[in-house]
């Protein structure tokens, strides 16, 4: 990790954190998703809602800000429970 983020100093491992948490995020996300929709993002199903992009959101955490994508689905109903609509914090 050290090597692949190239960390000299203290906030290059706070940038490191950060990126780490975001990704974490993202894939916490993707999985309510599929919990949301009843199926994987390789598998087909024949349901009228399916994902539909991202959502690109400013979230705060203890590391600072940073940006997220934030999985949509056609129907617009997916609420993610890790970072709530209309919610600007990460708890960390």
């Amino acid at each position: 990790m050290l090597q692949e983020y190239d960390i000299e100093t203290a906030e290059d491992i706070q940038d490191a954190l950060k990126d780490l948490l975001g990704g974490t995020i993202k894939e916490m996300m993707e999985a309510e998703m599929d919990d949301h929709l009843g199926y994987s993002k390789s598998e087909r199903s024949g349901s009228d809602d399916y994902r539909n992009g991202y959502k690109t959101k400013h979230v705060n955490s203890s590391y600072g800000s940073m940006e997220i994508e934030v999985p949509q689905d056609r129907n617009s109903t997916f609420e993610p429970q890790i970072v709530k609509n209309g919610k600007r914090t990460f708890p960390t």
